[in-house]
């Protein structure tokens, strides 16, 4: 909710709260988002798991093959965006 409330924010002002800027704010939110989208990663692990060993049918593969990708894709995002907002603090 707050990501929300920052973007909508950021229509009227400029950066938003400063969430996602090259702030100190900025990096604690990214490292918080990059925790998350790497628990997320693990559940989706853990979910393939249990669904294995519950005989789902194979069928439905393709359902955790598209959430695993996702938490891929988002915590790509996530470290990329973490590398640039550390990159930017400490390149002043």
């Amino acid at each position: 909710m707050l990501l929300l409330v920052n973007f909508v924010l950021s229509f009227f002002i400029a950066g938003g709260l400063g969430l996602r800027e090259p702030s100190p704010l900025g990096l604690v939110v990214g490292l918080v988002l990059v925790v998350v989208a790497a628990l997320t990663l693990a559940i989706e692990f853990r979910g393939i798991e249990e669904g294995v060993q519950a005989g789902i049918p194979a069928k439905f593969a393709w359902q955790f093959a598209f959430g695993l990708t996702v938490s891929l894709v988002w915590l790509y995002i996530e470290i990329l965006r973490l590398l640039w907002i550390i990159k930017s603090i400490f390149a002043e």
